[in-house]
């Protein structure tokens, strides 16, 4: 649902931080946002992903974000159209498939703070999202995946490794000899944070 400036200042309810999944070179990690939905459909979904797209892809992290909501992330950097392809035929929020930044539907942000209440500051809405599962591509999911033309874009994976530790997480190695964490075109410093309001709380 797309709603105009005005209405959309008389509906926030909450204000949080996001990181945004563009790189310096015009690519893009894979986000998606899951709403009302159940952990086992978020599981099909990726398979059926893996199977459409796995050439593209590499492991899945999975995060809870509240309740029936979940947060997807692959660090490989794909193609804006690629992105495009995967998000539309996913099963994921319909208003998160519509929304962009400048207009880019292809330029995404996932939050990784609280959802702060609009009105009150020290009133929390939603905790930040809570790393749930790995997916290693190889051993699970994805046969398909290509280790020797992916890049995986070591800013974005290196942000999200310092918030949760996901070397003491994972249970099953990443093969990180195998891909090109690249930091060209995407160093660390190159990241975008965003903030932003949500009308939903």
């Amino acid at each position: 649902m797309i709603i105009g400036k005005e209405e959309f200042k008389k509906k926030i309810k909450s204000k949080c931080f996001g990181l945004t999944n563009s790189t310096e070179d015009k690519k893009r990690i894979v986000f998606l946002d899951y709403d009302n939905i159940s952990f086992e459909a978020v599981l099909k979904d990726l398979n059926i992903i893996n199977k459409d797209y796995g050439v593209y892809l590499t492991d899945w992290f999975l995060f809870k974000s509240s309740s029936s909501s979940y947060h997807a992330i692959n660090f490989a950097k794909v193609e804006a159209d690629i992105y495009l392809n995967i998000l539309e035929s996913s099963c994921c929020d319909e208003d998160y498939k519509t929304i962009g930044i400048a207009r880019d539907k292809s330029i995404k942000v996932l939050r990784f703070t609280p959802k702060i209440s609009a009105f009150d500051n020290k009133k929390v809405l939603k905790e930040s999202p809570k790393l749930m599962k790995f997916i290693n591509s190889v051993v699970f999911y994805n046969p398909y995946c290509d280790y020797d033309v992916l890049s995986v874009s070591s800013a974005h994976f290196d942000f999200y490794n310092f918030l949760y530790g996901f070397e003491d997480f994972l249970s099953v190695k990443m093969e990180k000899d195998l891909i090109d964490f690249t930091n060209y075109g995407d160093k660390l410093s190159r990241i975008v944070v965003k903030s932003y309001y949500s009308y939903k709380g």
